[in-house]
């Protein structure tokens, strides 16, 4: 008990804590990536030869059931990631109506934590993630398609909401999905 207070009042349970966390956003890959793209792609990239014209995000019809189906359906995942593909492809000014080029994008995993599992237990209930495979077309052809992802381990105080993690999550995969268009 005396080692306990005497190690308090010099700042020494301070610095443990201070340590614990460090080390815990150490090993939750500093509380947020993006990951190697996973598979191999097929086909070479085809954003330079033509604008997309059309973005099509839906989910896999595997796509587990329960929790993870629920939160996709509850931060209406599928609209925001094509809203923001879209909104990248206009910013790299390759998107327009009349585009050659298609893409679907077929969200083959999702998970997203509770706030609760966020806030409490941060990067130890595990990340967040998008898993999809996508396909560009020309013509009704496939031209190319890829499998890429994005996971976050974020929580705490800062990112305890899921609709933050949500936001975050697909500003990152339709950066992604662009750049290997």
């Amino acid at each position: 008990m005396r080692f306990a207070q005497s190690a308090a009042r010099s700042g020494v349970a301070g610095i443990g804590l201070l340590t614990t966390i460090a080390l815990s956003l150490a090993c939750a890959g500093g509380g947020g990536s993006a990951g190697p793209a996973p598979g191999k792609a097929q086909g070479a990239p085809v954003l330079g030869s033509g604008a997309v014209s059309r973005v099509e995000v839906v989910a896999h019809t595997e796509m587990p059931s329960g929790d993870h189906r629920s939160q996709w359906d509850k931060y209406t995942a599928g609209p925001q990631l094509q809203e923001r593909v879209v909104a990248v492809l206009k910013e790299r000014n390759a998107y327009a109506a009349n585009g050659p080029l298609s893409v679907r994008i077929e969200v083959t995993d999702f998970r997203l934590r509770s706030g609760n599992a966020a806030f409490w237990v941060g990067a130890m209930a595990g990340a967040d993630y998008y898993n999809v495979h996508v396909e560009v077309s020309r013509g009704g052809r496939v031209v190319r398609s890829y499998d890429t992802n994005t996971s976050t381990s974020l929580g705490g105080i800062a990112y305890a909401s899921p609709t933050q993690r949500t936001n975050r999550l697909i500003k990152t995969l339709a950066v992604r999905i662009v750049n290997d268009i």
